[in-house]
């Protein structure tokens, strides 16, 4: 059904199905696991005055005055615990609260979905809160810009830290390499993310680790541009192993890791990883 995107799910990565029919008179969906619908439908298929039922809950359509096509957005309120739709778009998306995101199919991670649109390896010029960090996040660094070249045939596009423009804020995914301390525009953006990093101590998901060994890679909506995503410490999740069959370059970290480095990278990883998982729907670490 082309005229039907799930735009959010109660749970990710678990089955969601959406039965859906339309007609001049009424359209009636029902849903499993869903919590937003974008509906697009032409004119010549609804008329006004044509009710939309979800889930046996009638939603009001707006009808603008669009010759060919009306585009109808339903989302869940505040109270989508008990399972109310009412018109409008999901909310969160696009705004700068981070208490308001939500996963979209646009902005859903895993990692490897930073680079199939648009994006920079920015560069980072200061000093790093540890050697061992700051070695490591600089070899996979060069490795990131190398292997992009080895597997696309292309040049992976590079700034400074300080080079970074509202345009490419706009515009781009930002893959920041380094730390809170080497990589000003992550300095800027750290205390928005869901990670705390000092010279001495990560803390993540509720976990504390010790920083002069251990990195997060991430990925997670840009602070300054909730639309966009940035990364941490993180080209493409699968590495040299994976070029000796093509159907084995496929993501191979989901939405975060915690990276021990006292195990060196190798053609499968870019160290020992002790965590990883994925955000929730609302980009946060799930309970256990």
């Amino acid at each position: 059904m082309d005229w039907v995107t799930i735009e959010g799910m109660d749970k990710e990565w678990e089955r969601a199905d959406v039965k859906a029919s339309a007609g001049e008179k009424a359209i009636t969906v029902e849903t499993k696991n869903v919590n937003a619908l974008e509906l697009s439908l032409s004119s010549r298929i609804v008329k006004p005055g044509c009710t939309l039922t979800i889930d046996g809950e009638k939603v009001p359509v707006d009808y603008p005055n669009i010759p060919n096509a009306t585009v109808i957005y339903v989302r869940p309120t505040a109270h989508k615990v008990n399972g109310h739709w009412v018109k409008g778009p999901l909310i969160g998306r696009g705004t700068n609260d981070s208490n308001d995101l939500v996963k979209t199919p646009q902005v859903c991670g895993p990692i490897d979905h930073a680079f199939m649109s648009s994006f920079v390896f920015v560069k980072p010029t200061g000093q790093p809160l540890n050697d061992k960090v700051g070695a490591w996040a600089k070899s996979e660094f060069e490795h990131a810009i190398g292997f992009w070249r080895k597997t696309y045939r292309g040049d992976a596009p590079v700034k400074d830290d300080t080079a970074i423009s509202d345009e490419d804020i706009k515009n781009s995914n930002l893959v920041l390499w380094g730390d809170p301390s080497s990589n000003k525009l992550l300095a800027k953006i750290i205390g928005a993310l869901p990670v705390k990093w000092s010279g001495t101590e990560l803390a993540f998901g509720g976990k504390n680790y010790d920083a002069a060994h251990t990195a997060p890679v991430m990925i997670f909506p840009n602070p300054l541009n909730p639309r966009k995503y940035v990364v941490l410490n993180s080209g493409v999740t699968f590495r040299e192993q994976a070029l000796l069959n093509n159907a084995d370059q496929t993501p191979k970290l989901p939405d975060w890791a915690i990276v021990d480095l006292n195990t060196a990278p190798d053609a499968k990883w870019p160290g020992e990883v002790k965590a990883a998982g994925f955000f929730d729907e609302h980009w946060k670490v799930p309970a256990k």
